[in-house]
């Protein structure tokens, strides 16, 4: 009967770290969609399904949106015209 308890307690000890875990993969992730210019929306719709998916709560998502736009905000004033054009070939 202890074993139990005890291993409950260790599965609830381990929700903080998991979710610490994926918010970090995410993170990543929003690089990611930034980098492969993934349109707002789409990236937007996935991060808040995997938020939803893996209860990362409402702190930990509003920091991965607020990443994402200002990310995506800042790559398009980043470069000019002609440096883009010259990546783009």
């Amino acid at each position: 009967m202890f074993d139990k308890k005890e291993e409950k307690k260790e599965d609830f000890e381990d929700i903080p770290h998991s979710q610490n875990l994926i918010f970090n993969e995410l993170t990543r992730f929003v690089n990611y969609f930034v980098n492969l210019t993934v349109s707002f929306e789409q990236s937007h719709e996935v991060l808040l399904e995997a938020c939803d998916k893996y209860q990362l709560g409402k702190q930990k998502s509003h920091t991965l949106m607020t990443e994402l736009k200002s990310n995506q905000r800042n790559t398009a004033k980043m470069f000019n015209a002609m440096e883009m054009k010259i990546w783009s070939l």
